[in-house]
């Protein structure tokens, strides 16, 4: 079990999350979204952990607590997978963008240690959220995946990034508003992604596995 140490105060979470956001208007990498939603995400994070355990497949999750990395997924076999299946199609786009599974960090050590693996399985899974969603892992993607992301969990950090980041890199986007309105209005008519184990699917055509979630492709 983690043991967390005390939350840090509003006035440094809040100064944290402001440099997090001048170094995203400079570049948008995952580490300062990541630190945005260590800053900002202490309650959402929390919330979200009460909503997986009053539903059954989230009271499992909490439980058996699966990680997404190479130490516990075999993607060399998921590679193997037939063509369309969720675990083949997953392969082939972390190979394709360069992604590693084992680059995201763990959540600020002041996370419980339920809010903790929460966090850290919504970073795990967040190429899976791209693939799912057909959101390109590229900057005007992000924006759109953020929106949706927003609209199942709630995270304040998501939020942000949805709508201050088309205001810095939308120039000549006229449509990228639009679409980060409709993103959000994806997420909230999909099923909930966080209670889903994406582990047990591997073998499920894609589109099956999007049919089930009610998440056509964009």
């Amino acid at each position: 079990m983690r043991e967390s140490t005390p939350v840090p105060s509003l006035p440094r979470r809040l100064a944290s999350a402001a440099r997090a956001l001048y170094g995203l208007t400079f570049e948008p990498k995952m580490e300062l979204v990541s630190d945005l939603t260590d800053a900002l995400c202490v309650s959402a994070m929390s919330r979200m952990v009460e909503r997986l355990d009053a539903d059954a497949a989230g009271r499992r999750l909490l439980a058996e607590r699966p990680r997404l990395d190479s130490n516990h997924v075999d993607f060399e076999g998921l590679a193997a997978l037939p063509a369309g299946t969720l675990g083949r199609e997953f392969a082939v786009f972390l190979r394709r963008h360069g992604i590693t599974p084992d680059s995201f960090r763990p959540p600020a050590p002041y996370f419980d240690d339920a809010s903790a693996y929460v966090t850290l399985r919504l970073r795990q899974t967040h190429d899976l959220w791209h693939l799912l969603t057909g959101y390109a892992p590229d900057t005007c993607g992000e924006f759109m995946l953020s929106a949706f992301i927003f609209a199942q969990v709630g995270a304040p950090s998501s939020l942000l990034v949805a709508l201050l980041g088309p205001v810095r890199y939308g120039l000549g986007r006229r449509d990228l508003p639009r679409d980060v309105l409709a993103a959000y209005r994806r997420g909230r008519a999909a099923k909930a992604l966080t209670a889903f184990y994406w582990e047990e699917h591997w073998a499920e055509p894609l589109a099956s596995v999007r049919a089930r979630l009610g998440c056509a492709a964009a």
